[in-house]
């Protein structure tokens, strides 16, 4: 079990195991630098002109991980 209380699931399959750190990384990414340009944006230091399109690229990407992430929910084969 992971930390946060997942469970971590040992894939054999080479390409799964591609999708799922491609889908790890891009989530990672764009969750941390959307939290780094939150912390910016209301601590005053970086004017919203400047750090929306920062912002719109990381929700993007978090977007594009969780699609990831149903994609390889949906083609996961079933448990016996």
């Amino acid at each position: 079990m992971t930390p946060s209380g997942g469970r971590i699931l040992i894939v054999e399959d080479e390409r799964a195991q591609r999708d799922a750190l491609a889908q790890y990384l891009v989530h990672v990414a764009g969750a941390i630098v959307m939290s780094a340009g939150l912390i910016l944006f209301y601590g005053g230091i970086v004017p919203l002109e400047r750090v929306d399109p920062v912002l719109a690229l990381s929700s993007f990407a978090v977007l594009i991980g969780g699609a990831l992430m149903l994609y390889m929910v949906v083609r996961m084969p079933k448990a016996a």
